[in-house]
């Protein structure tokens, strides 16, 4: 394991700190319920090194009460928000915040308006320090990379995502890779197959992006398929590419349940109702990304053309048909006279 970088800096609302604990150990936290030993040692140890002998610890939760132990006798009590306005600043020499590490900013601004302002402040984990605009979390083959393409190229974004990529540094969490270039901040791309759920992105804005369900396990097929064997492409229960991608679908239904009262997009709303589309991401994002350019022709797929017998074997479609269903009803209402 890596030695812990013990860094500070001054703030105009005192002295800020920081132990640098991995991000990661968030999660170990709110699995088990305390701080692994070694850490535990390096948190009694950072504060006895900058003289720390009274601590407040802001946040009595999950995180709060496993940081409590390593403290012992230093250890002075909880705030948190309802009791702050009240707290006594002679109670203490220093405030330690034990919360998500994506409250961090939001309790040091409470704590600047707070009786409190005095006092250093220590933080837990390690900062990434990136600004990440927006999450696109999708389906397969369901333009993805076009609408991320078009975010990056009208609000000048840098690229991140769930998964490797050559030129992709490792985030210190390790949850995803993102480019040199953070432009205005990053964009991360990810797939219900490797999202990006977890607490210190909790408040991260996600937008989600499906497509026609036949349309993506065609493509996504199609994709996995030899290069030989694309032109003219259909898929049968004979095709291995069908069994890589029929093992996601209860995966996938999963994940249209939850993203149900969530905010998304369908891939053929670029089509139905562009304008509506970029009003969701300017939402998200803050600002209007003028000079998106809409999709090229839709006819080949198949929510346009329901052309089923050209790409898949009836049974397949039948299948696909029958096991979404559901989603079809909640997603594509107009798409319901396909149902059986």
């Amino acid at each position: 394991m890596e030695p812990l970088r013990y860094s500070s800096e001054t703030e105009s609302a005192g002295q800020s700190l920081c132990i640098n604990i991995p991000v990661a150990a968030y999660d170990a936290i709110n699995t088990k319920g305390h701080l692994p030993p070694q850490l535990c040692r390096a948190v009694a140890s950072y504060v006895a090194a900058h003289g720390f002998s009274r601590l407040l610890l802001f946040g009595g939760s999950r995180t709060g009460q496993a940081i409590m132990p390593c403290l012992g006798e230093r250890f002075r009590g909880f705030v948190d928000t309802a009791s702050l306005a009240h707290a006594d600043p002679d109670q203490a020499d220093g405030v330690l915040i034990t919360t998500a590490p994506i409250h961090t900013k939001q309790v040091r601004e409470a704590l600047r308006k707070s009786p409190l302002a005095g006092l250093p402040v220590i933080t837990l984990f390690a900062s990434e320090k990136k600004n990440i605009r927006l999450i696109l979390e999708s389906q397969p083959r369901s333009g993805t990379d076009y609408t991320i393409n078009n975010l990056r190229r009208t609000l000048n974004l840098g690229y991140a995502s769930t998964y490797a990529f050559p030129e992709g540094r490792l985030s210190e969490d390790g949850r995803l890779a993102y480019g040199p270039e953070p432009g205005n901040g990053y964009i991360v791309k990810s797939h219900f197959t490797k999202p990006l759920h977890y607490p210190q992105y909790r408040y991260v804005p996600i937008l989600f992006l499906i497509g026609f369900f036949p349309d993506t396990y065609y493509k996504w097929a199609r994709m996995l398929a030899p290069q030989a064997d694309r032109p003219g492409f259909r898929l049968t229960r004979k095709r291995p590419e069908w069994h890589i991608v029929r093992s996601y679908i209860p995966q996938h239904l999963q994940w249209l349940h939850y993203i149900a009262d969530k905010t998304f997009i369908r891939f053929e709303d670029f089509h139905l109702d562009f304008n509506g589309v970029l009003g969701t991401l300017e939402s998200l994002l803050g600002e209007r990304p003028e000079g998106f350019i809409p999709p090229g022709p839709p006819a080949r797929r198949l929510y346009w053309s329901d052309d089923f017998s050209r790409c898949l074997e009836p049974a397949l479609q039948a299948e696909l048909l029958e096991r979404f269903a559901e989603p079809i009803r909640i997603f594509y209402p107009e798409k319901t006279y396909l149902l059986p």
